[in-house]
C-alpha cells in the first residue's frame, strides 16, 4: 500500500512525529483512529540485510506479545507500505519512495527515557528495578534475553496502582509506586517459539565489543555488558544464557544509584538525571538500594534475581504476599 492509504487506514493525523531509532528503524509517535496512541517503527527493505532485520523483529514482536506481560513493548499490527511518514512541515522529496517499509504499529512505551526520567525519592527507583527485573523474568518462560537492555530501551511513565505476580505458584501483590516502565526494542534480543530460536547474531557485527578500550576518553557501562556476555556465551548467540539478563539487572542499579555490586562509586557515568545537583534520592540511600546488586551477583537468571528480591529487606515495603 502506498503510505498515504497507510495513513488513512491507521492514523488519526496526517503526521507523525520522529521520536527516536530503533536497532532497525526509525520510530514515529501518531495516534490509531481506533484509539489510543501507537509507536510506529519503520524499517526501510532495500536489500536482502533489511529484510531479514524487519522480518526477525516482527517474528520475535509476535512472540513477545504472547507473554502478555504489561512490561513489554506490545506489537499492534504490522504492514508493508510506499513512500513517507513524515512530520508535519517537513518535505518528503529527498526519500526515495520506491523503497518498501515495514511499518510495525506498537503500543507507545511510557513518556521518558530513565537517563531524562526524574526520579522523587527512593521507593520509585526500587519499583523502575524490580519492575525492569520482573518483566525479563517473565520473557524467560520463552528463554528470552533481551541482550540490549540499557537505559534508552526502559521508557518509564508516572502510573499509580498495583500489579499482581506470580512467582513459583504464589501470587503477590506489587506496589507501583507512580511508576511504570516498559521494556523496548527488541531488535538485537532472543527468544525461544514453537518454531524454534529467533535471534540477532552479534557476531555479525565486532565493533559492537572492546569499545571502552578503544574509546578509553568515553567509557560507558553498556558496553562492558556486551563484552560480559560475549564472555558467558563464548560469542554463540544462539544458545541460551539467562546470565546476560542478570547483567543489565546489575547494570540498571549501577545507572540508577551509580554504585557497582562492590558497594563502590562506580567508575561509570551514571543516569543524566542522577548526576544533577540537588538529586532527590540521597547518596546514602542509593547506596543501600545498591546493596542488592552484591545480593544478586551469584544469579544465573531474572527469575532467580526476582526470587532474592521478593525475599530482601530492601524490597519489603513495595512487596505484599496475597
Amino acid at each position: 500500500m502506498e503510505s498515504k492509504d497507510f495513513e488513512e487506514q491507521y492514523l488519526l493525523n496526517k503526521y507523525s512525529k520522529r521520536i527516536g531509532e530503533g536497532s532497525f528503524g526509525t520510530v514515529y509517535l501518531n495516534e490509531l483512529k481506533t484509539g489510543g496512541n501507537t509507536a510506529v517503527k519503520v524499517t526501510k527493505l532495500d536489500g536482502d540485510n533489511q529484510c531479514e532485520d524487519g522480518i526477525f523483529e516482527l517474528k520475535l514482536m509476535k512472540s513477545i506479545n504472547k507473554l502478555g506481560s504489561i512490561f513489554l513493548m506490545e506489537l499492534y499490527d504490522a504492514k508493508v507500505f510506499h513512500g513517507i511518514l513524515t512530520e508535519k512541515k517537513k518535505k518528503a522529496a529527498k526519500e526515495k519512495t520506491k523503497t518498501p517499509k515495514l511499518a510495525l504499529l506498537l503500543s507507545v512505551a511510557g513518556t521518558e527515557e530513565i537517563e531524562d526520567f526524574e526520579i522523587f525519592n527512593k521507593e520509585e527507583m526500587k519499583s523502575i528495578i524490580i519492575q525492569t527485573s520482573m518483566a525479563m523474568a517473565t520473557g524467560e518462560k520463552k528463554e528470552f534475553e533481551h541482550r540490549h537492555a540499557h537505559v534508552s530501551n526502559i521508557r518509564v511513565q508516572r502510573e499509580e496502582g498495583q500489579f499482581d505476580y506470580i512467582l513459583n505458584g504464589v501470587k503477590y501483590i506489587v506496589d507501583k509506586n507512580g511508576i511504570k516502565i516498559t521494556l523496548i526494542d527488541f531488535g538485537k534480543s532472543r527468544i525461544k517459539d514453537e518454531n524454534g530460536v529467533l535471534f540477532y547474531d552479534w557476531k555479525t557485527d565486532q565493533t559492537l565489543f572492546g569499545k571502552n578500550e578503544r574509546y578509553p576518553e568515553d567509557p560507558d557501562l553498556h558496553f562492558e555488558i556486551y563484552d560480559k556476555m560475549r564472555q558467558i556465551n563464548g560469542d554463540d548467540w544462539a544458545s541460551y544464557n539467562p546470565k546476560s539478563n542478570v547483567l543489565w539487572i546489575q547494570y540498571l542499579v549501577e545507572k540508577l544509584t551509580g554504585f557497582n555490586e562492590g558497594m563502590q562509586a562506580s567508575i561509570f557515568p551514571p543516569c543524566k538525571v542522577i548526576d544533577k545537583k540537588g538529586h532527590h534520592v540521597a547518596e546514602n540511600e542509593r547506596k543501600d538500594i545498591a546493596e542488592i546488586s552484591e545480593q544478586i551477583k551469584d544469579c544465573k537468571s531474572a527469575t532467580e534475581v526476582v526470587e532474592i528480591m521478593m525475599a530482601s529487606e530492601i524490597f519489603q515495603n513495595i512487596i505484599i504476599r496475597a
